[in-house]
């Protein structure tokens, strides 16, 4: 309940419709919190249990706090996004790439040491030459917000330090949590960096949920006219076996919208879907799209799947048919030479 709570006030405090321009945070009010606050005494975080009664200072005090560590929290994730790009990216570099089995020896391997070394020269090399990809540019952008300067020998060799130090304690977090996990303890998950990444299988797991309320009786035959989607994502090297040979591109809205309809749930012509993000990354990006299609621009998407995904029973027949109700096929980017037998892929145009 507790987390449920968070959530609530998550939404509220910290997620704003996609927009194209920087927004002053602007927070719920005491008065407003104050139904939901006053109907789950038990749920509160121990920052508001111990304010009792809760004052208006008090609630003032806690969101503009729960907003700094949401932002902080974001800004991780978009330190998340870049480590994986240093380990995992193939645009940039030959080297081999550094999936989490090989991250654990990082600073004991000299091989894997010296992997990490070249993919770290290669990828500022990268994001400081003119005219990088959309994924680089905002790569690169983030450093800048960092403080790193590209165009000096200086800036570069501190945003190579920065890379190497960022990747060591992406190990050291890694076996943290692995130990908690072991431990059935979660503790250091809220704190963790919120990235942007997703991959298809989350939406192929939508779809099945769909198809189950739809089987129990629990969602009509075009019933469903508004959706609300929290956390739509980015992809971009995401952490699995992500690659960065197509550009950042958002997935969930429009494969849900295509379920609805190969489900007979929703109208694709009609339904309303409202997306709901706390990156400004994110929200600036489905802003865009959307401003795109309404100049007539279509909306391709990069359908990649891995080998292990397209062997679980019914995700190759979804991902085959993915987007048949809202687009149409296209000649997808090419897999590059060093993902070829590891990733799948195909593209389709969302009209």
């Amino acid at each position: 309940m507790q987390n449920k709570l968070s959530l609530m006030l998550l939404l509220f405090v910290s997620c704003l419709p996609a927009s194209s321009h920087a927004q002053t945070p602007e927070f719920i009010t005491f008065a407003s919190a104050h139904p939901a606050l006053a109907a789950m005494p038990g749920s509160l975080p121990p920052e508001l249990k111990a304010a009792d009664p809760i004052t208006a200072a008090a609630w003032d005090r806690w969101v503009r706090s729960r907003d700094r560590e949401i932002r902080s929290r974001v800004q991780d994730g978009e330190e998340i996004t870049l480590m994986n790009l240093l380990r995992l990216g193939v645009t940039f570099t030959k080297q081999e790439r550094i999936d989490f089995d090989a991250l654990d020896s990082y600073g004991r391997s000299p091989t894997l040491n010296a992997i990490a070394e070249h993919r770290a020269n290669d990828l500022v090399r990268a994001l400081a030459a003119p005219g990088p990809a959309e994924g680089l540019v905002e790569m690169r952008e983030f450093l800048e917000r960092q403080g790193f300067n590209l165009k000096t020998s200086e800036g570069r060799r501190k945003s190579k330090a920065y890379l190497l130090a960022r990747l060591a304690r992406l190990r050291d977090n890694l076996a943290h949590e692995r130990k908690e996990v072991k431990s059935n303890k979660f503790e250091g998950f809220k704190d963790r960096g919120l990235s942007t990444d997703s991959d298809l299988f989350a939406d192929y797991t939508v779809e099945l949920q769909l198809r189950h309320m739809a089987e129990k009786g629990l969602l009509k035959p075009g019933s469903v006219h508004r959706v609300a989607i929290v956390g739509p994502g980015l992809d971009f090297v995401n952490k699995k076996d992500g690659a960065d040979f197509y550009p950042p591109q958002t997935t969930q809205p429009f494969a849900v919208i295509d379920s609805l309809a190969r489900l007979g749930l929703a109208d694709p012509a009609s339904v309303e879907v409202s997306t709901f993000d706390i990156s400004p990354r994110v929200n600036r990006h489905i802003e865009r799209a959307r401003k795109n299609a309404a100049s007539g621009q279509p909306y391709v998407v990069q359908l990649m799947s891995t080998q292990s995904e397209v062997l679980v029973p019914g995700f190759r027949e979804y991902w085959n048919k993915l987007g048949d109700r809202i687009g149409k096929p296209v000649a997808p980017i090419p897999v590059p030479e060093a993902l070829r037998g590891l990733i799948n892929s195909s593209a389709v145009s969302v009209r």
